[in-house]
């Protein structure tokens, strides 16, 4: 598969990978951990949209993370951001 961007591959996960950390086999050593961990995850995902969420419309401009950080901290941490 040819990218149009060079290096745009790097970021495409390979099926075998998917395969062996996401099957339910996979995860079965670990019990209920497993799908504590997975609910875990997805209530951290839902907090960190309504922290976004909040931000946007607290600082409407465009720039995502990059003007919260500007706003917050200066030109530096938003660099580093």
């Amino acid at each position: 598969m040819h990218e149009a961007i060079d290096g745009g591959a790097v970021w495409e996960i390979p099926l075998g990978v998917v395969l062996l950390f996401l099957l339910p086999a996979a995860l079965a050593p670990f019990g209920i951990n497993s799908l504590l961990a997975w609910l875990f995850t997805a209530a951290g995902a839902m907090l960190l949209a309504v922290v976004f969420s909040t931000l946007s419309h607290a600082y409407p401009k465009a720039g995502g993370p990059y003007a919260y950080a500007h706003a917050a901290f200066g030109p530096l941490a938003a660099f580093i951001v």
